[in-house]
């Protein structure tokens, strides 16, 4: 028969079997739990990793200006400027679309506006309200065959949400197609108009003006670009 002691060994040496076997196949702190370890990692890297920023539309720069109601057919609005640049083309979707005439190009401007009244609907101001004013512009000057003069914005494109114009820009839909004149109350609105300018005009120190204003109502239009920089 087997002494006390003896039994107690033997369980002992089964207990101790009993470990090497889980061991080796994987149980308690084996093979498993180091897979189980490696698994999680990459699962934590991917919570841990900075999250993809979200889109913001352009910001306008410089002051504002302010378009007196008298002007705007009884809407007042303010605009900021967004960008500028000098191209001679306007994008076919842009309805009275064409191309700039020889010895001419335009200068294409950005705008951000909102109506100067709060809580209500509004019309949107026309091509004509827009003027961009250089060193030369009341002097007039002869570009190619045509008589080019300081004169208003042609063509305006539509109006676009800040949410479009963040994640589209001006390539997505409009929010207010070009012939529809109003607009939300509580919105701001991106918008571009195009002004004809004789080809080699110098345009550092340009401003951008309410037309037909005396005297002028301005803001610097800052930086433009040429198309394709």
């Amino acid at each position: 028969m087997f002494t006390s002691v003896g039994r107690r060994s033997l369980r002992r040496a089964a207990a101790l079997l009993s470990c090497a076997v889980l061991t080796a196949c994987g149980g308690g702190n084996g093979t498993t739990d180091r897979a189980a370890a490696d698994d999680a990692a990459p699962r934590a890297r991917e919570s841990s990793a900075t999250p993809s920023p979200v889109p913001t539309p352009p910001e306008p720069r410089g002051p504002e200006l302010r378009f007196s109601a008298k002007k705007t057919a009884g809407y007042p609005f303010t605009a900021r400027v967004v960008s500028a640049r000098v191209t001679p083309d306007i994008p076919p979707k842009v309805p009275f679309a064409v191309p700039a005439r020889s010895g001419t190009t335009y200068v294409e401007v950005v705008v951000k506006l909102r109506a100067d009244e709060a809580g209500r609907q509004t019309v949107a101001p026309p091509a004509g309200v827009w003027l961009v004013e250089y060193p030369a512009c009341d002097k007039g000057r002869v570009a190619g065959e045509r008589s080019v003069a300081c004169m208003s914005a042609e063509v305006t494109d539509g109006f676009y949400t800040e949410q479009t114009m963040a994640y589209q820009g001006m390539e997505g839909p409009y929010d207010v197609e070009p012939s529809g004149t109003l607009l939300q109350a509580d919105t701001s609105y991106y918008t571009r108009f195009w002004q004809i300018v004789p080809e080699d005009t110098v345009l550092e120190d340009s401003r951008l003006c309410v037309s037909h204003t005396q005297p002028r109502i301005c803001v610097p239009l800052g930086e433009i670009e040429q198309s394709g920089a």
